[in-house]
Protein backbone atom coordinates (compact mmCIF):
# COMPACT_ATOMS: atom_id res chain seq x y z
CA UNK A 1 0.00 0.00 0.00
CA UNK A 2 0.88 3.38 -0.98
CA UNK A 3 2.08 5.64 1.89
CA UNK A 4 0.49 8.76 1.60
CA UNK A 5 1.43 10.21 5.27
CA UNK A 6 3.30 14.07 5.24
CA UNK A 7 4.85 15.45 8.23
CA UNK A 8 2.98 17.83 10.29
CA UNK A 9 4.77 20.96 8.98
CA UNK A 10 3.62 19.87 5.55
CA UNK A 11 0.52 19.05 6.39
CA UNK A 12 -0.36 22.17 7.65
CA UNK A 13 0.81 23.96 4.95
CA UNK A 14 -1.77 22.38 2.33
CA UNK A 15 -4.20 23.34 4.74
CA UNK A 16 -3.55 26.89 5.14
CA UNK A 17 -3.62 26.76 1.58
CA UNK A 18 -6.34 24.95 0.97
CA UNK A 19 -8.18 27.54 3.77
CA UNK A 20 -7.04 30.17 1.66
CA UNK A 21 -9.30 28.48 -1.65
CA UNK A 22 -11.90 27.88 0.12
CA UNK A 23 -12.25 31.35 1.45
CA UNK A 24 -12.06 32.69 -1.76
CA UNK A 25 -14.77 29.81 -3.76
CA UNK A 26 -17.52 30.53 -0.39
CA UNK A 27 -18.76 33.84 -1.03
CA UNK A 28 -21.68 32.89 -2.51
CA UNK A 29 -23.90 29.96 -2.19
CA UNK A 30 -21.79 28.44 -6.40
CA UNK A 31 -18.63 29.25 -4.83
CA UNK A 32 -19.25 26.40 -1.96
CA UNK A 33 -20.19 24.26 -4.59
CA UNK A 34 -16.86 24.45 -6.08
CA UNK A 35 -15.40 24.19 -2.81
CA UNK A 36 -16.73 21.04 -2.12
CA UNK A 37 -15.90 19.81 -5.54
CA UNK A 38 -12.25 20.82 -5.09
CA UNK A 39 -12.40 18.72 -1.00
CA UNK A 40 -13.87 16.08 -2.95
CA UNK A 41 -10.62 15.35 -4.82
CA UNK A 42 -8.88 15.56 -1.84
CA UNK A 43 -5.74 12.51 -0.99
CA UNK A 44 -7.16 12.86 2.70
CA UNK A 45 -10.79 13.17 4.43
CA UNK A 46 -12.72 16.16 5.29
CA UNK A 47 -15.85 17.02 6.65
CA UNK A 48 -17.57 20.60 6.20
CA UNK A 49 -19.77 21.98 8.52
CA UNK A 50 -21.97 24.83 9.35
CA UNK A 51 -21.13 27.07 12.34
CA UNK A 52 -24.43 24.82 13.76
CA UNK A 53 -22.01 21.65 13.98
CA UNK A 54 -24.67 20.61 11.00
CA UNK A 55 -22.92 18.75 8.06
CA UNK A 56 -22.36 20.37 4.97
CA UNK A 57 -20.73 17.64 3.30
CA UNK A 58 -18.67 14.49 3.55
CA UNK A 59 -15.89 13.09 1.06
CA UNK A 60 -15.77 9.62 0.84
CA UNK A 61 -12.27 8.79 1.93
CA UNK A 62 -13.99 10.41 5.48
CA UNK A 63 -16.81 8.54 5.51
CA UNK A 64 -14.66 5.25 5.17
CA UNK A 65 -12.70 5.64 7.97
CA UNK A 66 -15.44 6.27 10.21
CA UNK A 67 -17.65 3.60 8.31
CA UNK A 68 -20.38 5.42 6.91
CA UNK A 69 -22.58 4.82 3.97
CA UNK A 70 -22.27 7.01 0.96
CA UNK A 71 -25.86 7.52 0.99
CA UNK A 72 -26.28 8.86 4.48
CA UNK A 73 -26.96 12.56 4.53
CA UNK A 74 -25.68 12.25 8.71
CA UNK A 75 -28.40 14.97 8.81
CA UNK A 76 -28.81 13.92 12.72
CA UNK A 77 -25.19 14.57 13.50
CA UNK A 78 -23.90 17.58 15.54
CA UNK A 79 -20.45 18.30 15.66
CA UNK A 80 -20.57 20.31 18.83
CA UNK A 81 -22.40 17.25 20.57
CA UNK A 82 -19.70 14.77 19.54
CA UNK A 83 -18.36 13.39 23.05
CA UNK A 84 -15.04 12.20 20.64
CA UNK A 85 -14.00 15.95 20.20
CA UNK A 86 -12.76 17.85 23.28
CA UNK A 87 -14.15 20.67 24.63
CA UNK A 88 -10.76 22.67 23.76
CA UNK A 89 -11.17 22.29 20.45
CA UNK A 90 -14.93 23.00 20.48
CA UNK A 91 -13.98 25.93 22.45
CA UNK A 92 -11.59 27.42 19.41
CA UNK A 93 -13.85 26.63 16.76
CA UNK A 94 -16.32 28.58 18.43
CA UNK A 95 -14.03 31.29 18.85
CA UNK A 96 -12.66 31.07 14.70
CA UNK A 97 -9.29 29.02 16.13
CA UNK A 98 -7.54 26.30 14.36
CA UNK A 99 -6.87 23.52 16.31
CA UNK A 100 -5.41 20.00 16.19
CA UNK A 101 -6.07 16.63 17.84
CA UNK A 102 -4.33 13.15 17.14
CA UNK A 103 -6.47 9.88 18.50
CA UNK A 104 -7.69 7.04 17.61
CA UNK A 105 -11.24 6.99 16.59
CA UNK A 106 -13.21 5.79 19.16
CA UNK A 107 -15.97 3.76 17.14
CA UNK A 108 -17.22 2.24 20.81
CA UNK A 109 -18.19 5.97 21.14
CA UNK A 110 -19.71 6.24 18.13
CA UNK A 111 -22.28 3.10 18.37
CA UNK A 112 -22.21 3.65 22.06
CA UNK A 113 -23.75 7.16 21.35
CA UNK A 114 -25.74 6.32 18.12
CA UNK A 115 -24.30 9.68 16.38
CA UNK A 116 -24.65 7.33 13.17
CA UNK A 117 -24.90 4.47 11.48
CA UNK A 118 -20.95 3.19 10.94
CA UNK A 119 -20.29 -0.16 9.80
CA UNK A 120 -16.79 -0.31 11.52
CA UNK A 121 -16.21 -2.64 14.69
CA UNK A 122 -15.11 -1.61 18.00
CA UNK A 123 -12.41 -3.71 17.76
CA UNK A 124 -11.08 -1.45 14.45
CA UNK A 125 -7.89 0.91 15.29
CA UNK A 126 -7.33 3.94 13.14
CA UNK A 127 -5.31 6.73 14.45
CA UNK A 128 -5.57 9.99 13.13
CA UNK A 129 -4.59 13.79 12.63
CA UNK A 130 -7.78 15.94 12.00
CA UNK A 131 -7.07 19.78 11.63
CA UNK A 132 -9.88 22.08 12.17
CA UNK A 133 -10.18 24.78 10.49
CA UNK A 134 -12.90 27.68 10.31
CA UNK A 135 -13.48 29.32 7.37
CA UNK A 136 -15.16 32.72 6.36
CA UNK A 137 -14.57 36.58 7.79
CA UNK A 138 -12.16 36.66 10.51
CA UNK A 139 -14.11 36.83 13.93
CA UNK A 140 -17.38 36.09 12.43
CA UNK A 141 -16.96 32.36 10.59
CA UNK A 142 -19.27 30.64 8.31
CA UNK A 143 -18.47 27.13 8.76
CA UNK A 144 -15.77 24.76 10.26
CA UNK A 145 -13.60 22.52 7.14
CA UNK A 146 -11.72 18.94 9.06
CA UNK A 147 -9.12 17.79 7.67
CA UNK A 148 -8.50 14.39 8.09
CA UNK A 149 -5.25 11.57 7.26
CA UNK A 150 -4.44 8.32 8.55
CA UNK A 151 -1.24 8.01 10.63
CA UNK A 152 -2.03 4.20 11.50
CA UNK A 153 1.17 3.00 10.13
CA UNK A 154 3.05 4.87 11.85
CA UNK A 155 1.58 5.20 15.11
CA UNK A 156 1.39 1.39 15.24
CA UNK A 157 5.28 1.33 14.33
CA UNK A 158 5.80 3.81 16.68
CA UNK A 159 4.12 1.65 19.91
CA UNK A 160 5.69 -1.40 18.39
CA UNK A 161 8.80 -0.26 19.02
CA UNK A 162 7.97 1.39 22.23
CA UNK A 163 6.75 -2.43 23.29
CA UNK A 164 10.05 -3.76 22.43
CA UNK A 165 11.96 -1.02 24.13
CA UNK A 166 9.98 -2.07 27.31
CA UNK A 167 10.11 -5.79 27.12
CA UNK A 168 13.97 -5.44 26.30
CA UNK A 169 14.65 -3.72 29.47
CA UNK A 170 12.13 -5.67 31.24
CA UNK A 171 13.98 -8.96 30.17
CA UNK A 172 17.41 -7.32 31.11
CA UNK A 173 16.07 -6.16 34.38
CA UNK A 174 15.28 -9.83 35.50
CA UNK A 175 18.01 -11.39 34.03
CA UNK A 176 20.68 -8.61 35.13
CA UNK A 177 21.79 -7.76 31.81
CA UNK A 178 22.82 -4.30 31.08
CA UNK A 179 23.08 -2.78 27.53
CA UNK A 180 25.89 -0.04 26.07
CA UNK A 181 26.44 2.08 22.60
CA UNK A 182 30.01 2.95 22.22
CA UNK A 183 31.38 5.57 19.99
CA UNK A 184 34.88 4.10 19.27
CA UNK A 185 36.14 7.09 17.35
CA UNK A 186 35.33 9.18 20.76
CA UNK A 187 35.25 6.57 23.22
CA UNK A 188 31.89 7.99 24.82
CA UNK A 189 29.88 5.36 25.88
CA UNK A 190 25.96 4.93 26.75
CA UNK A 191 24.24 2.67 29.13
CA UNK A 192 20.76 1.13 29.84
CA UNK A 193 20.24 1.99 33.44
CA UNK A 194 20.76 -2.04 34.39
CA UNK A 195 23.97 -1.69 33.48
CA UNK A 196 24.08 1.45 35.75
CA UNK A 197 23.23 -0.38 38.29
CA UNK A 198 25.83 -3.20 37.58
CA UNK A 199 28.15 -0.08 37.31
CA UNK A 200 27.28 1.57 40.27
CA UNK A 201 27.06 5.09 38.74
CA UNK A 202 24.10 7.42 37.69
CA UNK A 203 23.33 9.26 34.53
CA UNK A 204 26.20 11.91 35.71
CA UNK A 205 28.77 9.28 35.74
CA UNK A 206 31.31 10.63 32.97
CA UNK A 207 30.96 7.85 30.60
CA UNK A 208 34.59 7.56 28.21
CA UNK A 209 37.41 5.78 28.37
CA UNK A 210 38.92 7.17 31.46
CA UNK A 211 35.28 6.69 33.31
CA UNK A 212 34.99 3.13 32.08
CA UNK A 213 38.96 2.20 33.06
CA UNK A 214 37.88 3.59 36.23
CA UNK A 215 34.89 0.88 37.17
CA UNK A 216 37.63 -1.92 36.11
CA UNK A 217 39.51 -3.51 39.04
CA UNK A 218 42.80 -2.18 39.46
CA UNK A 219 44.40 -5.65 38.32
CA UNK A 220 42.68 -5.57 34.82
CA UNK A 221 42.56 -2.28 33.95
CA UNK A 222 46.14 -2.27 31.66
CA UNK A 223 44.65 -6.08 30.20
CA UNK A 224 41.47 -4.14 29.20
CA UNK A 225 42.78 -0.92 28.02
CA UNK A 226 45.44 -3.22 25.94
CA UNK A 227 42.72 -5.34 24.49
CA UNK A 228 40.39 -2.55 23.63
CA UNK A 229 43.57 -0.56 22.00
CA UNK A 230 45.31 -3.68 19.78
CA UNK A 231 42.35 -5.78 19.56
CA UNK A 232 38.99 -3.72 18.75
CA UNK A 233 40.45 -0.71 17.30
CA UNK A 234 43.63 -1.52 15.69
CA UNK A 235 42.54 -5.26 14.72
CA UNK A 236 38.79 -4.12 14.53
CA UNK A 237 38.10 -7.69 16.28
CA UNK A 238 34.80 -7.66 18.27
CA UNK A 239 34.85 -6.62 21.82
CA UNK A 240 34.26 -10.31 23.55
CA UNK A 241 36.14 -10.08 26.92
CA UNK A 242 35.15 -10.83 30.72
CA UNK A 243 36.88 -8.97 33.43
CA UNK A 244 36.23 -7.89 37.00
CA UNK A 245 35.04 -4.17 38.16
CA UNK A 246 34.41 -2.49 41.46
CA UNK A 247 31.33 -0.44 41.62
CA UNK A 248 31.78 3.33 41.68
CA UNK A 249 29.09 3.33 44.39
CA UNK A 250 30.05 0.44 47.34
CA UNK A 251 33.25 -0.39 45.67
CA UNK A 252 32.32 -4.39 45.27
CA UNK A 253 34.01 -6.14 43.38
CA UNK A 254 32.03 -8.20 40.58
CA UNK A 255 32.99 -9.95 37.40
CA UNK A 256 31.17 -10.11 33.97
CA UNK A 257 31.31 -10.09 30.08
CA UNK A 258 30.51 -7.14 27.78
CA UNK A 259 30.28 -7.84 23.78
CA UNK A 260 30.34 -5.07 21.29
CA UNK A 261 29.15 -6.01 17.81
CA UNK A 262 29.31 -3.01 15.72
CA UNK A 263 32.21 -2.51 13.16
CA UNK A 264 34.85 -0.42 14.12
CA UNK A 265 35.78 2.16 11.44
Amino acid sequence: MENTEKTKEQFLIEIDQLKTKVAELEKSEAGLKQAEVVLENLPVGYNLFDMEGKVISVNNIARGYFGVSEDDPLTDYRFFDDPSISDETKKKVRHGQMAIEERYIDYHAIKNHKMYESTKSIQDKLFIRLVYKPYGPIGNPLGLIVIIQDFTESKLAEEELKNSEFLLKESQTIANIGSYDLDPSSGVWRSSSVLNNIFGIDEKYKKDITGWLNIIHPDDQAMMLDYFQINVLTNKERFNKEYRILRISDKEERCGSATFDRTVS
